[in-house]
């Protein structure tokens, strides 16, 4: 990315703040490479994205994939890039975005941001739920090899004491 200061403290922010990035969807998103990289480097880092199609604005949910398949970011490796239009593949065109009309009022306005700290609400519930699904599948894990061994050592002294 470019290196000027407003870039460079977006950039920071993503990085650093645990951030939900509302991806404002118009018909210039797409091809804006400062806008995708720092959506990129959120995605990098775990961060929520949410699609925001700003209604009247240009942007059509089929324009996602032609243009993130051709999407080139300086600094990244090919081998990155194939990384990065990945995620954006996958988050973009194929969440479901929260429509705002920007021309309709503070009514709406309030519901497209209730939405979005909704959808974060509920990914961090999510992934509170997953992580507590893997400790409980490490746990599992551990307490199987445990049994496996236990049960080994057990057949091992039968089979001594029988010989």
């Amino acid at each position: 990315v470019g290196g000027n200061l407003q870039e460079d403290i977006v950039m920071k922010t993503i990085q650093e703040v645990d951030v939900v990035i509302a991806l404002l969807m118009t018909a210039e998103t797409l091809a804006d490479k400062h806008i995708m990289a720092e959506a990129a480097a959120g995605l990098e880092r775990g961060r929520l994205l949410v699609p925001v199609m700003l209604i009247g604005y240009g942007y059509g949910y089929h324009m996602a994939v032609p243009m993130l398949s051709k999407l080139e970011l300086h600094g990244k490796t090919p081998e990155a890039m194939v990384k990065v239009r990945a995620a954006l593949l996958d988050s973009i065109p194929n969440t479901i975005s929260v429509d705002w009309n920007p021309t309709l009022g503070v009514a709406l306005t309030k519901a497209a941001c209730n939405e979005i700290i909704t959808r974060a609400q509920e990914a961090k519930a999510l992934l509170a739920n997953s992580k507590l699904d893997l400790t409980l599948s490490k746990r599992a894990h551990t307490v199987t090899a445990d049994m496996i061994s236990k049960s080994s050592d057990m057949l091992s002294n039968l089979r001594r004491v029988s010989v």
